[in-house]
C-alpha cells in the first residue's frame, strides 16, 4: 500500500521486522520483549541510513526472504551411478486439433 502512495522510503516496523534487523545486526540491537517508541524509531533509523529513499524496497525484500515459499533449501548434490542400459524416456506433446472451417 504505501508504494501506491510513492512512500518508498517508509518502513512499516513490527515485530517480525524487529526480528529480522536483530538477526542482521545482532551488536546493534538488544534482546527486547516488547517494540517500545524508541526501538521503533531505531528500526526506521537503521533502513533509511543504510538504504535512503529505497528503505521500503529493501524491507519487502528482507521480509519476503523470511517467508517458508521463499526460503533457500541447499541440498548435497547426490551422486547417482548411470548404468549404460538406462534409457531417457520422452513425453510426447499434445497437438492443437485444426479447426474445420
Amino acid at each position: 500500500a504505501l508504494f501506491i502512495l510513492n512512500k518508498l522510503e517508509c518502513v512499516p516496523v513490527d515485530v517480525h521486522v524487529y526480528n529480522i534487523v536483530k538477526r542482521c545486526c545482532p551488536d546493534e540491537f538488544e534482546e527486547s520483549k516488547t517494540l517500545t517508541l524508541k526501538l521503533h524509531e531505531k528500526v526506521q533509523t537503521y533502513f533509511t541510513t543504510n538504504w535512503g529513499d529505497a528503505a521500503g524496497w529493501a524491507h519487502c525484500v528482507l521480509f519476503a526472504a523470511e517467508l517458508p515459499q521463499f526460503k533457500v533449501v541447499e541440498r548435497s548434490p547426490k551422486k547417482r551411478k548411470r548404468s549404460s542400459t538406462t534409457k531417457t524416456s520422452t513425453t510426447a506433446v499434445p497437438q492443437k486439433k485444426k479447426m474445420k472451417k
